[in-house]
This record gives C-alpha cells, sequence and structure tokens, in this order.
C-alpha cells in the first residue's frame, strides 16, 4: 500500500500572480524515485497537495538528497512553513483521490480522554465507513495514522459532489448521528473538501 504525503501550505503573491510557477515542482516530483502520483488543490491563499510514495523511505531518501528543500523547487510557491504528513491508508487511495470531489478530515485524539483511542476511532470508521461505502460510487472511504503523530488521524473520501456527501449523511441520518457524535466526543476534527487535479 502506497505512504500518502498530506501536505498544506500558503501560496506566495508570486503564485497568485502566475500559477504556471508550480510546473516545475511537478516536473522535478514526478521523476523521483518512488513517487507513484502527485495530486494537488489550489487555491487563491493555500495548497493542498497529496504525493504517493511507493514506501516512506522513497519520501526520506528525496529529504536526505543535498540542496533539499531547495531542490524541490517550492521556494517561490510558498510562503511560510508547509504543514505534512505521512499516512498509509487501510486500503488503497486511488477512488477517493480521482473523484470529483474529496473529503479530507484531520482528526486529533482529544488528550485525558480514556475512550479516545485509536481502537475506538478504528471502530467507528468500520462502521460508518461500511455505510458510506453501500452508498456511494467513490467506495471506498479510506483512513489512516500520522507517522509524524500518533495522536492524528485522517479520514478520506471521494464523493461525486459536496451535495452528495450531504445526501448520503442526511438520508440516514438516524444511524450516522451517533457515528459522528461518538467520533466529536473523543476527536477535534477538522474537514475539508477539495477539488483535486492529477499532474501530468
Amino acid at each position: 500500500m502506497p505512504v500518502v504525503e498530506i501536505v498544506k501550505a500558503t501560496v506566495s503573491e508570486a503564485y497568485k500572480a502566475d500559477p504556471s510557477i508550480l510546473k516545475p515542482v511537478f516536473d522535478f516530483l514526478v521523476k523521483v524515485d518512488g513517487c507513484l502520483d502527485f495530486y494537488y488543490d489550489l487555491r487563491p491563499q493555500e495548497t493542498y497537495s497529496d504525493l504517493l510514495w511507493e514506501t516512506l523511505e522513497h519520501h526520506r531518501a528525496l529529504q536526505r538528497t543535498p540542496g533539499y528543500p531547495q531542490i524541490v523547487g517550492l521556494g517561490p510557491v510558498i510562503e511560510g512553513e508547509l504543514q505534512m504528513n505521512h499516512v498509509e491508508f487501510n486500503k488503497e487511495v486511488w477512488q477517493a483521490l480521482n473523484a470529483p470531489i474529496t473529503e479530507f478530515a484531520r482528526l486529533a485524539l482529544k488528550q485525558g480522554l480514556q475512550t479516545a483511542t485509536k481502537d475506538r476511532l478504528y471502530e467507528i470508521w468500520e462502521e460508518g465507513g461500511a455505510k458510506i461505502d453501500a452508498k456511494n460510487k467513490h467506495a471506498p472511504a479510506i483512513w489512516g495514522q500520522a507517522v509524524e503523530d500518533s495522536d492524528v488521524f485522517w479520514f478520506v473520501c471521494g464523493w461525486e459532489s459536496v451535495k452528495a456527501h450531504t445526501d448520503v449523511i442526511h438520508g440516514d441520518l438516524a444511524n450516522f448521528a451517533p457515528l459522528i457524535g461518538n467520533i466529536g466526543e473523543i476527536t477535534d476534527t477538522t474537514t475539508l473538501h477539495v477539488k483535486l487535479s492529477k499532474a501530468a
């Protein structure tokens, strides 16, 4: 199963003026050994990127290369620090990333709660994911733990549209509401819907 590098960064004024300055980054990364795919969502203020690596070690090897990170070419594109997590998901990722809309949820376990555990979160996702997959043409819903922080998890799901997501949940609210409530009790969650493009 590939490892997904999830990156969030603030874009520079130079990028806002000329988005084509991101292309050299694509051209560089797609030639790096072990980089399988590169997906991105470009917004006026932020960029969300997902790089699929054959293994985590392939990305670590790039990070050990002399001149990294400057050689990647992101300098002109972003401002400040980028946020990065590596995740090995429980199922294949391409359906979710290639869907018209991709839902990303970042969840951090609440501290000091005995019930806030990886096992409990995965139990909820197993039940909820099966319900989503039964109604969603872009199944499967996928999830995994961040390498960088054992208390951080990611849930990713492809959808036909944001409305399709809303319709599935509200169409079976009696079953989904308790699951959503259980997740809210044990995690702090941030959810985003993006339209990803794939680097050529």
